[in-house]
């Protein structure tokens, strides 16, 4: 082999390969830099439940609002700190929110006993959305993260309305 086919070979099979590798690797990263905790303006929550129960919850305003058939709508307010802000924004970065789809909810006719969850996450430049139905049939992985970001929310707002 001479040595100007090695630099070649060597360009090709390393190089190269590297460099898509970067390219991937931090698109990802580019992709998704527009979510990040400086930018985060609030969290909103919808939850439509059968029955005509439902449930609004906006994160930063810290507003809570039930509409409960039979006892009307029930409003509270309360308040978050900056940690607690930040932990609710890390839970959806180490659950993958940003990269779950946007309709996470079965074909077909809609099924009357079956909640829907809204979740919507707004921050300065970008907003990304969930909508998830709670009999969920498709992929197990995004169900399970999704319970959890929900189960998250609701202990975290259970906890602040029992203090208040």
């Amino acid at each position: 082999m001479s040595p100007r086919f090695k630099k070649i070979y060597l360009f090709v099979m390393v190089v190269v390969p590297f460099l898509v590798y970067c390219g991937y690797y931090y698109g990802e990263m580019i992709r998704k830099a527009p979510f990040k905790f400086e930018d985060f303006q609030t969290i909103k929550v919808d939850f439509i439940a059968p029955g005509g129960r439902e449930a609004h919850i906006d994160i930063a305003k810290g507003t809570v609002d039930y509409l409960l058939p039979g006892r009307g709508a029930v409003k509270d307010t309360i308040s978050f700190s900056s940690d607690e802000l930040q932990e609710f924004h890390r839970i959806l970065y180490t659950n993958n929110f940003f990269e779950m789809p946007h309709e996470m909810q079965n074909e077909g006719s809609a099924d009357s006993t079956t909640g829907v969850y809204t979740i919507d996450a707004i921050y300065e430049r970008k907003q990304y959305k969930v909508a998830y139905e709670t009999n969920y049939r498709g992929e197990r992985r995004y169900k399970d993260k999704i319970e959890r970001i929900i189960a998250f929310i609701e202990s975290n707002m259970k906890k602040k309305l029992e203090n208040n």
